[in-house]
């Protein structure tokens, strides 16, 4: 596969943004013919974009792009503030994703951007088993 392949889309501060921004890159992948990345991006994609719900509470884009079978996700938001790894408690419902996150994703980080930042998270289709 040759050149970008790229989805973005815009995101509200809604929770059912995340369902539907899921969705739509499990469809943008098996219509590039990556399902086999389309399980972790679409976990990926919820732990991102629930991010950006709970913390940010503003509008914000999601961008999924694949260059030389690097899947990278992107997820803008209006803050300026690093995003924090929590430490929850074991019986703690929440501040889980950014772990996960960094366990599952191949890179992972955020960077200034247009008064807020991108978050992003690197998925390589070389990791993933045939």
């Amino acid at each position: 596969m040759t050149g970008t392949l790229a989805y973005q889309t815009d995101l509200k501060p809604d929770p059912a943004e995340v369902c539907r921004a899921r969705h739509a890159v499990r469809e943008h992948l098996a219509r590039w013919g990556l399902t086999a990345l389309a399980d972790t991006a679409a976990l990926l994609v919820s732990e991102l974009v629930t991010n950006l719900v709970r913390h940010a509470q503003a509008p914000g884009w999601l961008r999924v792009a694949y260059v030389d079978s690097v899947l990278r996700i992107e997820v803008f938001d209006p803050s300026p503030y690093a995003p924090q790894e929590q430490a929850p408690a074991w019986d703690d419902e929440a501040g889980r994703g950014l772990a996960i996150v960094t366990e599952l994703a191949a890179e992972f980080g955020w960077e200034p951007r247009d008064g807020g930042k991108v978050v992003y998270a690197e998925l390589h289709h070389s990791d993933v088993p045939a």
